[in-house]
């Protein structure tokens, strides 16, 4: 907030002088770092090696929603972002060729992705295929067919 509000001051500064409403930008005298505390980043929380197997047990006896529980499972096979997870579609899905192909359109970088998918992948998406009868895979995910 503090930087955002020298980048202001400065800015009307500049527009005074330019105007001719003052001489000089007293804010570009000041440097944030000369005035604040550098920030430490913070990354989001990951999973370590070994708290993994605990992890894969909790979403074995979740006692939630069932597609919640599979898309889950989902995740921590085949790691894609949350919101790739949620914007799946089954015509991305290509069992035959054991992958998922998430479109550029839906990636953060605009450029497809290719995510292999393993037996057991395979194994949970024909159950969450089974229970959704091919519609939602995680609400509001995967089209449920003549939705558009």
């Amino acid at each position: 907030m503090a930087k955002r509000a020298l980048e202001t001051t400065g800015q009307i500064f500049r527009y005074g002088i330019a105007h001719g409403y003052c001489r000089r930008n007293p804010a570009a005298d000041i440097k944030p770092g000369d005035v604040l505390k550098s920030t430490r980043k913070v990354n989001f929380a990951r999973v370590d090696a070994a708290e993994l197997p605990a992890l894969l047990k909790a979403i074995e006896v979740y006692r939630g929603h069932v597609v919640t529980r599979l898309a889950m499972k989902l995740m921590a096979l085949t790691f894609p972002r949350t919101s790739e997870m949620i914007g799946a579609r089954w015509s991305e899905i290509d069992i035959e060729g054991r992958r998922w192909n998430i479109p550029k359109e839906r990636m953060k970088m605009r450029k497809p992705h290719i995510i292999p998918l393993a037996t057991q992948t395979l194994e949970v998406l024909e159950l969450l295929r089974t229970i959704t009868g091919g519609g939602s895979c995680y609400s509001p995910a995967i089209e449920i067919p003549g939705s558009q």
